[in-house]
């Protein structure tokens, strides 16, 4: 689930669904696998760092994802370190670059959040909309580009098959 959907107001149905957290979904969902299997098997259990995930209620398992977002990185697993698979490296990559932009996006959420709570960080009045504000067709486009703009993403394309 997305960011916004783990916290108290999200579990209550109060945060309307939005396009992105579908995408955002489709990322945590692809982090889970990815850092679960090598090549179709499962990892030991030692090797999977985000199993505890699925035993969490909803906060904690939001509180945990916004810590895995600032530091994702050290929750590789040692064989991905030390990886030599084309595959595995470019997977990374590509998830690397994907959790920057929802980290890139996390953060302009909660600067959009301190904002309509009043406090002055120094923005030009009018900068930011409501959070709850209509989510348009462009909206998502930008959203999407961002992933599949991201250099991993723009790599993988070009060696798939047409």
């Amino acid at each position: 689930m997305a960011l916004d959907l783990l916290i108290k107001e999200g579990q209550q149905g109060k945060v309307k669904h939005l396009y992105r957290y579908d995408l955002e979904s489709f990322m945590w969902v692809f982090a889970w696998i990815f850092l679960r299997y090598r090549q179709g098997v499962l990892l030991p259990r030692r090797l999977r760092p985000l199993d505890e995930w699925a035993t969490l209620d909803a906060i904690a398992c939001g509180e945990k994802k916004s810590a895995f977002l600032t530091a994702f990185l050290n929750y590789l697993p040692t064989d991905l370190r030390t990886s030599q698979s084309a595959i595995d490296l470019s997977l990374l990559a590509l998830l690397v670059d994907c959790f920057r932009v929802l980290q890139a996006a996390n953060s302009n959420r909660v600067d959009a959040i301190y904002h309509n709570l009043g406090v002055e960080l120094g923005w030009t009045e009018g900068t930011y909309e409501q959070i709850d504000a209509e989510e348009t067709v462009s909206d998502m486009y930008d959203l999407l580009g961002k992933f599949t703009g991201t250099k991993a993403w723009v790599k993988l394309s070009n060696t798939l098959p047409l």
